[in-house]
């Protein structure tokens, strides 16, 4: 419940209600009562023994991720003209 109610309040569509964008900022976010009594200190200071360290064997080991199918909706279809059209503007920007 404490991470569900950490969401929410992060989630919320007003910005004028939303936690870390309230009056005191993050504080308000670290303080929520998900975060328990972790030491803010040690997160910065990077002094904090992780919880899980998976084996890894190099760069490019990616024994710890699941398999995925590449593409779970076959062929891509190319767009047509006016669906290309609607995307001119991105290479003004």
């Amino acid at each position: 419940m404490k991470a569900k109610d950490l969401v929410r309040k992060l989630l919320t569509a007003d910005v004028t209600q939303r936690l870390g964008c309230l009056r005191n900022g993050a504080e308000d976010i670290k303080s929520h009562r998900w975060f328990g009594r972790l030491n803010w200190d040690d997160v910065f200071n990077c002094s904090l023994k992780a919880p899980f360290v998976p084996d890894v064997r190099g760069a490019d080991d990616t024994r710890n991720f699941d398999e995925y199918p590449e593409s779970a909706n076959g062929p891509l279809v190319p767009l047509t003209t006016k669906q290309k059209e609607l995307f001119d503007e991105f290479d003004r920007l």
